[in-house]
Protein backbone atom coordinates (compact mmCIF):
# COMPACT_ATOMS: atom_id res chain seq x y z
CA UNK A 1 0.00 0.00 0.00
CA UNK A 2 1.20 3.50 -0.80
CA UNK A 3 0.92 4.61 2.84
CA UNK A 4 3.87 2.38 3.75
CA UNK A 5 5.80 3.03 0.56
CA UNK A 6 5.73 6.80 1.09
CA UNK A 7 5.49 6.70 4.91
CA UNK A 8 2.37 8.87 4.60
CA UNK A 9 0.80 10.33 7.69
CA UNK A 10 -2.27 11.38 5.74
CA UNK A 11 -4.14 9.74 2.87
CA UNK A 12 -6.43 12.14 0.98
CA UNK A 13 -9.22 11.13 -1.38
CA UNK A 14 -10.97 13.44 -3.83
CA UNK A 15 -12.28 13.91 -7.32
CA UNK A 16 -15.38 15.03 -9.19
CA UNK A 17 -17.62 12.27 -7.80
CA UNK A 18 -16.06 12.06 -4.35
CA UNK A 19 -18.53 14.38 -2.53
CA UNK A 20 -21.33 11.89 -3.24
CA UNK A 21 -19.26 8.91 -2.10
CA UNK A 22 -17.10 10.20 0.75
CA UNK A 23 -19.15 9.16 3.78
CA UNK A 24 -19.76 5.50 2.85
CA UNK A 25 -16.26 5.02 1.45
CA UNK A 26 -14.39 6.69 4.33
CA UNK A 27 -16.38 4.55 6.78
CA UNK A 28 -14.87 1.48 5.08
CA UNK A 29 -11.44 2.78 4.06
CA UNK A 30 -10.33 4.25 7.40
CA UNK A 31 -10.69 1.01 9.43
CA UNK A 32 -9.19 -0.94 6.51
CA UNK A 33 -6.05 1.21 6.56
CA UNK A 34 -5.83 1.09 10.36
CA UNK A 35 -5.97 -2.71 10.44
CA UNK A 36 -3.93 -3.38 7.29
CA UNK A 37 -0.88 -5.58 7.75
CA UNK A 38 0.74 -3.64 4.88
CA UNK A 39 0.63 -0.28 6.71
CA UNK A 40 3.23 -0.24 9.46
CA UNK A 41 2.03 1.38 12.65
CA UNK A 42 5.04 3.72 12.94
CA UNK A 43 2.70 6.66 13.42
CA UNK A 44 -1.05 7.16 13.00
CA UNK A 45 -2.31 7.42 9.42
CA UNK A 46 -5.22 9.80 8.86
CA UNK A 47 -7.69 9.15 6.03
CA UNK A 48 -9.66 12.21 4.93
CA UNK A 49 -11.42 13.96 2.05
CA UNK A 50 -9.80 16.76 0.12
CA UNK A 51 -10.67 20.32 1.07
CA UNK A 52 -10.13 21.49 -2.51
CA UNK A 53 -13.43 19.98 -3.60
CA UNK A 54 -14.39 18.50 -6.92
CA UNK A 55 -11.82 20.57 -8.82
CA UNK A 56 -8.88 18.79 -7.20
CA UNK A 57 -7.49 17.53 -10.53
CA UNK A 58 -7.53 21.01 -12.07
CA UNK A 59 -5.85 22.51 -9.00
CA UNK A 60 -3.19 19.77 -9.04
CA UNK A 61 -2.50 20.30 -12.75
CA UNK A 62 -2.21 24.05 -12.22
CA UNK A 63 0.26 23.48 -9.37
CA UNK A 64 2.39 21.28 -11.63
CA UNK A 65 2.44 23.95 -14.34
CA UNK A 66 3.39 26.66 -11.85
CA UNK A 67 6.06 24.44 -10.31
CA UNK A 68 7.57 23.69 -13.72
CA UNK A 69 7.43 27.35 -14.77
CA UNK A 70 8.55 29.11 -11.59
CA UNK A 71 10.90 26.62 -9.94
CA UNK A 72 14.65 26.80 -10.29
CA UNK A 73 15.88 24.56 -13.11
CA UNK A 74 19.38 23.41 -12.11
CA UNK A 75 19.94 21.89 -15.56
CA UNK A 76 19.93 25.40 -17.07
CA UNK A 77 23.06 26.23 -15.05
CA UNK A 78 25.17 23.62 -16.83
CA UNK A 79 27.47 24.73 -19.62
CA UNK A 80 26.83 23.02 -22.91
Amino acid sequence: MAATLFDAGTIVFGGPLWPQMDEPFLAVIEPMVASSPFVKAVHPTTVTSTRVGEHVAAVGAACLVLDRTLSAQPGSLLLR
